[in-house]
């Protein structure tokens, strides 16, 4: 689906911009154009002024993708990861762990949860 995602904007920077940004941040886009975080309505104006790039750049990225079935079947769907707690863990009194690996590692996961599991710290 990358793949498919960098050919219809290939030759469109500034929408290549807005659909990359919209998949980073888990907005979705409607079969009418509206993109949407969840059930909230984000005006196009200030996807535009986020990214500076005029605001008729996201119209047109917001149409491009409700009017194309294979990515609309994505972007519809798309919704956020979830919040990072990195910036307010000690302020909510939890505890972060924030591991760094090369992500084509393979037992990534094992090896952290092994360590975790030694501590005798419960996830």
């Amino acid at each position: 689906m990358w793949e498919a995602i960098l050919e219809k904007f290939r030759d469109k920077p500034g929408q290549m911009k807005v659909a990359t940004f919209l998949l980073r941040y888990g907005f979705s886009v409607d079969r009418n154009g509206t993109i949407r975080c969840v059930n909230v309505e984000i005006p196009h104006s200030k996807v535009s002024k986020a990214l500076e790039v005029d605001r008729r750049v996201v119209v047109e990225t917001a149409k491009t993708i409700s009017s194309d079935p294979e990515l609309l079947k994505v972007y519809s769907k798309i919704e956020p990861a979830g919040m990072s707690l990195r910036n307010i863990a000690k302020e909510m009194g939890m505890g972060l762990i924030i591991i760094t690996a090369d992500p084509t590692q393979v037992g990534i996961v094992a090896g952290a949860t092994s360590i975790i599991s030694k501590l005798g710290i419960s996830i």
